[in-house]
């Protein structure tokens, strides 16, 4: 019993070595959101926002908004966009085609948002991530002022989302999101290597039970 405990140990640390811990990346509805970025903060409803303008979470975390095809334009639900947002809600618009990466001064968890794309009709929406991945959806833009738009998120097994860029696939159309919300620090999901290790930890502990249970049998047939 004695020498299988260290084996165990050793085994674990081994396989945790030779596998080292990849980003687990997941589409992201907002649950357990622990910090946000309001637009409002740029300005009112038709306040353009130029490329590389910062802004500040609830929190305190410093974001950089970049648009690939020029400057932004702050826009409200109701004013200025009517789309399916809830009424008043504070939005950024890319005025033309192309995307908004939003770069984080401290990587973080999560960060998703409402997206609707401005012509009505069926729209794919794209996030990527910082490190490539990324994941979309399929929607169709109305009007209903209903708060009805998708949430567009993803979510790390850890804290390394350096930035995320919003898009449409659909050809020719610019969109706008909502406020922005965040996870930050740890999002809670262990990495692959912990798995690897509670395994091996749970699967030693097992076999060390069961060889020290061995011994007393065969002391009672004796």
């Amino acid at each position: 019993m004695r020498k299988l405990l260290p084996l165990g140990i050793l085994a674990a640390a081994g396989l945790t070595a030779a596998q080292p811990a990849y980003a687990v990346d997941a589409i992201w509805d907002g649950s357990g959101s622990n910090d946000s970025v309001s637009w409002g903060q740029l300005g009112s409803t038709g306040t353009v926002v130029a490329s590389g303008t910062t802004a500040t979470s609830t929190n305190g975390l410093i974001v950089t908004l970049t648009d690939s095809s020029g400057p932004m334009e702050r826009r409200d639900q109701g004013s200025g966009w009517n789309g399916d947002f809830a009424p008043g809600e504070q939005l950024l618009w890319n005025q033309q085609f192309g995307s908004i990466t939003i770069s984080f001064a401290s990587p973080v968890s999560a960060a998703g948002a409402q997206i609707q794309g401005d012509t009505f009709g069926p729209y794919t929406a794209r996030i990527t991530l910082s490190d490539g991945s990324f994941f979309d959806i399929n929607a169709t833009s109305g009007s209903s002022g209903a708060d009805t738009n998708p949430f567009l998120g993803a979510i790390s097994d850890s804290a390394n989302i350096a930035s995320v860029t919003f898009s449409l696939l659909t050809p020719n159309q610019d969109f706008a999101i909502s406020s922005l919300f965040l996870i930050d620090g740890p999002s809670g999901v262990p990495e692959p290597a912990t798995w690897a290790m509670m395994l091996l930890g749970f699967g030693a502990m097992g076999m060390a039970i069961r060889r020290g249970r061995k011994p007393k049998a065969f002391e009672a047939l004796a």
